[in-house]
């Protein structure tokens, strides 16, 4: 039994992870609130022999609830580990159904977005404490980002998963030039990171423009810088 967490459906899968593994944690509202799921997001950006930006490498490490449940009901080996059987249909599959939302991922060069994908190399690793989905964004085409504003963030538009950039090491460079460099925002830590199931699911968010929904404003951007001339 294999659980995807297609934000646009909103699966039984994550009704169920609400209702069960985080009713403790939300015991203390009288009403259940956004988001249910929590991911740490890591970014390693790949260069060709030009140094020019190719894709990116997304590292997603689920909180370790929605892992005790997903894994819950995976065949382990007696060590406790899950083989790559178990774990390559969850991860080929959460890929499949992140397409339609760009992969929860917005890329800008110049301000404009950049089409991402379709994604590559997935992956899905269990550390018997975490699951991890790994996966491949393509650029189109190579993108010197030299003299160009980059800004890319990874959240989820309807805000049930809250995805946040890792406090170690969130972007990292493969063979960039020496130039680039990449800080993550400061976000606004007076914002309520939680709101009422009743505005998410009033908002409607259309996959062809995540920046439109709920999850929009608590999303973290990292800018990405690389000088002129190097």
């Amino acid at each position: 039994m294999y659980h995807a967490f297609d934000a646009r459906t909103l699966s039984k899968t994550a009704h169920v992870l609400a209702a069960l593994v985080l009713l403790t944690l939300l015991a203390a509202h009288p009403a259940r609130a956004h988001p249910h799921v929590w991911i740490e997001t890591h970014a390693t950006l790949r260069f060709d022999s030009a140094q020019r930006l190719t894709g990116i490498v997304e590292e997603w490490v689920f909180d370790d609830l929605y892992t005790a449940f997903v894994v819950g009901d995976l065949k382990k080996k007696s060590d406790g580990s899950v083989p790559s059987s178990e774990l390559q249909p969850l991860a080929n599959q959460n890929v499949a159904d992140l397409k339609e939302w760009g992969y929860f991922t917005v890329f800008k060069a110049d301000g404009i977005r950049q089409t991402l994908g379709p994604a590559t190399e997935p992956r899905m690793s269990y550390d018997k404490s975490r699951l991890t989905l790994r996966f491949v964004l393509p650029l189109r085409q190579p993108l010197d980002l030299r003299g160009v504003d980059i800004a890319f963030s990874i959240f989820d538009p309807t805000f049930y998963i809250e995805m946040v950039p890792a406090k170690s090491e969130p972007v990292v460079f493969d063979n960039a030039p020496q130039s680039c460099s990449a800080k993550v925002r400061p976000l606004d830590t007076t914002e309520k990171r939680f709101i009422p199931d009743s505005l998410a699911f009033s908002i409607d968010t259309d996959p062809k423009s995540p920046e439109n929904g709920v999850g929009a404003r608590f999303a973290e951007w990292v800018d990405l810088v690389c000088n002129k001339g190097s």
